[in-house]
C-alpha cells in the first residue's frame, strides 16, 4: 500500500463526533464514507469543546466567531401533500388556509405549532395543527406520503416524489428558508486529519445535492 492509502486506512478506524440537526443530517453525511461516526441528532446548539464533538453542522447565522465554518448547502423548505389527499380534501389557495387543513408537524423544530413561509414579497406566519407529529422527517415523509396531512419538508427529501408524482408541491411561491448550512468545528492552528478528512467527504456529499427547487 502507499502513503496515501495507509493514511486513508488509518483514518477510517477514528470516530469523529459529529453533532447534526435532525432535518439535514441524512443528506449531508450520507453513506458513501466508511469512516465511523458518533453522530448525535441535535436541534439545540450544542458547546463542541465542552462537549466533546469535533464538529457540526448549523444553519443559518453563525453567532460563535471562534469557530471555522465552511459552507455546505442552503436549505429550502417547501408544503408537501399527496396527490390523494390533495383530491379528497383540497388545497390551501395562500398560507394562511394551512391552518383548516391537517397539518403534519416536525418536533424537531423549535416552534413546530407556527409555519413561517416567505415569498419575494411577504412574510407569513401560520399556526398549524394536526394529530400527527414526529421529530423523524423521514417518518414524517412517509405519512405525507400515505396522504396523512400536509407537511413542511426539506426540498431535497421530495424531490423524487415529486417528480414521480407521488407528492405535489402547494403554495409553490411560498418557502421556508433556513438560510446557510455550514460545517463548524473549533478554531485551532491544527486540525485533526480525521476532521479535515471529514470535512472534506461533507463537502463532496453536499455538491450533488438538489438543495432548492430549480
Amino acid at each position: 500500500l502507499g502513503a496515501e492509502a495507509v493514511e486513508l486506512a488509518a483514518l477510517e478506524r477514528q470516530h469523529v463526533g459529529l453533532a447534526a440537526p435532525i432535518v439535514v443530517d441524512d443528506a449531508a453525511v450520507g453513506s458513501g464514507h466508511a469512516q465511523p461516526r458518533d453522530i448525535v441528532e441535535e436541534g439545540r446548539l450544542v458547546d463542541l469543546v465542552a462537549e466533546g464533538f469535533d464538529l457540526a453542522i448549523r444553519m443559518g447565522d453563525l453567532a460563535d466567531s471562534s469557530l471555522v465554518a465552511k459552507k455546505i448547502g442552503s436549505l429550502n423548505m417547501q408544503v408537501y401533500a399527496s396527490p390523494g389527499f390533495v383530491k379528497k380534501e383540497g388545497e390551501p389557495a395562500n398560507p394562511a388556509d394551512l391552518s383548516r387543513f391537517e397539518c403534519l408537524r416536525f418536533t424537531g423544530d423549535e416552534n413546530s405549532e407556527e409555519w413561517v413561509l416567505e415569498n419575494e414579497k411577504n412574510k407569513k406566519t401560520v399556526k398549524v395543527a394536526g394529530r400527527v407529529s414526529t421529530n423523524d422527517m423521514n417518518l414524517l415523509r412517509s405519512f405525507a406520503l400515505s396522504g396523512e396531512g400536509i407537511a413542511l419538508m426539506p426540498h431535497f427529501l421530495c424531490a423524487e416524489d415529486v417528480a414521480s408524482g407521488k407528492l405535489k408541491i402547494l403554495l409553490k411561491d411560498w418557502a421556508l428558508s433556513y438560510g446557510a448550512i455550514n460545517v463548524v468545528y473549533p478554531g485551532q492552528r491544527f486540525v485533526l486529519p480525521k476532521v479535515r478528512a471529514f470535512v472534506d467527504h461533507l463537502t463532496r456529499s453536499c455538491a450533488a445535492v438538489e438543495w432548492r427547487r430549480r
